[in-house]
């Protein structure tokens, strides 16, 4: 298990893993195949490396543009 916060992470078997969403709402959980979120998680960083995410994200405009403070 990994985790703290908003999502949480565990396996559940040998062949699933559980991914928890946490709001003030209410939890929803997701069972996925851990293989098929491997392929996803490898495919994905193969398209964005780790550590050169801020080459393909503008955050600062992204927080900008949720708080209010974007230009349209």
């Amino acid at each position: 298990p990994a985790g703290q916060g908003d999502v949480r992470v565990r396996p559940f078997g040998y062949e699933r893993t559980v991914l928890e969403f946490h709001a003030p709402e209410g939890i929803a959980m997701v069972h996925v195949r851990t293989e098929e979120l491997r392929r996803f998680l490898q495919r994905a960083q193969e398209l964005v490396p780790v550590g050169e995410e801020h080459r393909y994200l503008d955050l600062d405009r992204g927080l900008s543009d949720l708080l209010g403070g974007g230009s349209r």
